[in-house]
C-alpha cells in the first residue's frame, strides 16, 4: 500500500491517467495555437466589421479554452506527483 491507502497498481494507473490527459491537454494546446497564428496572418488585414473579421475571434476562444484544460491537466499531475493528491474524477470512494 502507498501512503494514501492506495495499492501500488492503482498510483500507477492514476499516474498514467494523468499523464496521458497533460499530453492530449498539451497537444490540443498546441493544435490551438497553431490555427491560430494561421488565422491570424490570414485575418490581419481584416476589420471587426468586414465579412471575416468577427471569425477572426474565434481561435482566440479556441486557444483559452485549450489553455485552460492544459493548465487544469497541469495542476492535476502536479498535485498528484507532489502531494499525492487525486482528482475527484479518478477517487474511487
Amino acid at each position: 500500500m502507498c501512503a494514501n491507502g492506495h495499492p501500488p497498481w492503482d498510483w500507477e494507473r492514476i499516474e498514467f491517467e494523468l499523464r496521458n490527459r497533460l499530453e492530449n491537454a498539451k497537444s490540443e494546446y498546441q493544435r490551438a495555437m497553431r490555427e491560430s497564428d494561421r488565422l491570424s496572418r490570414n485575418t490581419t488585414d481584416l476589420g471587426l466589421n468586414e465579412p471575416g473579421g468577427r471569425q477572426a475571434l474565434q481561435p482566440a476562444k479556441i486557444e483559452r479554452s485549450a489553455i485552460k484544460r492544459y493548465s487544469k491537466a497541469l495542476q492535476d499531475f502536479t498535485r498528484f506527483v507532489l502531494d499525492g493528491e487525486i482528482p475527484k474524477d479518478l477517487r474511487h470512494n
